[in-house]
């Protein structure tokens, strides 16, 4: 499993991180390796490179992969090293925490752990974090033909593809991270009032949660709802958008917030704001914090004369 802790990066830390993955067909039909190193605090491409091997299996792939990271490595710089891959054996093999007896793996692994030099840390991430190495090992497979990443436009690609910066963000080393939220209520202008967001929303950036929200049918038609715009709205939705308006606003960035009104004066109600997760986005908030339990707040509305939950994160 995802293990809960990340690794902490500094402010404007100096580190390499690197992301690998592999590929194979069934059968040992032939499988694709590839492995990326990005400089941080930049996150641009360092060195990124892809090959293809005619006779592998996928967990030998992952290996193969690991082991190309570590070439690419050997001209650079080192210092903290940071490791991600989605395969969660070699991930939890290279940790220790599980034996490795398969004897197509035993050597490849022995090499892997030889090639450790500097202060590192292993971490599995969901294949959806490691999209750009995750590319270049299909790639490779699909063309039977590896590659070395040297055009800046190439780089661009894996830089657009990459989601691991919304893991290993740089901790705060002053105020929590602050979104402003504004009302739509009559009686208050709009306000720079302040919504907390907790480390779990930090984690995921919020163009992406706009983005999530902005293709989830009931938060589309509230905002629309919210800004007054009932044209592409029929009876039914506004009615259903009618029932729960008064608990939600938009804020200057066009994120919906859940901010309950009933019983409370506006400073209380600003501080009980939450941002609503879309639900394509909720399970990758559970895997970023597995304990977030203790501050999801599931909220049930009516929609469509059908029930549906909400997550909100304080």
């Amino acid at each position: 499993q995802i293990p809960a802790v990340i690794p902490t990066v500094e402010q404007g830390e100096e580190l390499l991180v690197v992301s690998f993955d592999g590929s194979a067909r069934d059968k040992r039909g032939g499988g694709a390796c590839s492995a990326i190193v990005w400089k941080l605090p930049e996150w641009i491409v360092a060195a990124a490179e892809s090959k293809y091997l005619p006779d592998l299996t996928v967990n030998e792939a992952e290996y193969q992969s690991l082991l190309l990271g570590f070439d690419l490595l050997s001209s650079l710089d080192q210092g903290r090293l940071i490791i991600c891959g989605d395969s969660n054996l070699v991930i939890r093999q290279m940790r220790g925490e599980i034996e490795c007896k398969a004897p197509g793996l035993t050597p490849l692994r022995r090499r892997a752990l030889d090639c450790l030099r500097t202060w590192h840390e292993f971490l599995h991430v969901k294949r959806d974090w490691n999209q750009s190495a995750d590319r270049l090992a299909n790639t490779a497979l699909h063309q039977q033909e590896g590659t070395v990443v040297t055009s800046e436009a190439d780089s661009d690609d894996l830089v657009v593809l990459n989601r691991l910066q919304e893991l290993l963000l740089p901790k705060d080393e002053g105020s929590v991270a602050r979104m402003a939220a504004t009302t739509r209520s009559r009686t208050r202008s709009k306000n720079s009032a302040k919504v907390l967001q907790l480390d779990v929303v930090q984690r995921i950036r919020t163009d992406r949660i706009l983005r999530a929200q902005n293709e989830e049918k009931w938060i589309v038609n509230l905002k629309a709802y919210l800004s007054g715009d009932l044209e592409d709205l029929d009876a039914g939705e506004a009615r259903a958008c009618n029932k729960i308006a008064d608990d939600y606003d938009v804020d200057d960035n066009g994120l919906l917030l859940y901010c309950p009104r009933a019983g409370r004066d506006d400073g209380e109600r600003d501080r009980l704001v939450k941002l609503v997760v879309p639900e394509d986005l909720q399970q990758d908030v559970l895997v970023v914090a597995p304990a977030a339990d203790d501050f999801c707040a599931r909220i049930l509305h009516e929609y469509h004369d059908a029930p549906r939950w909400r997550t909100s994160w304080s």
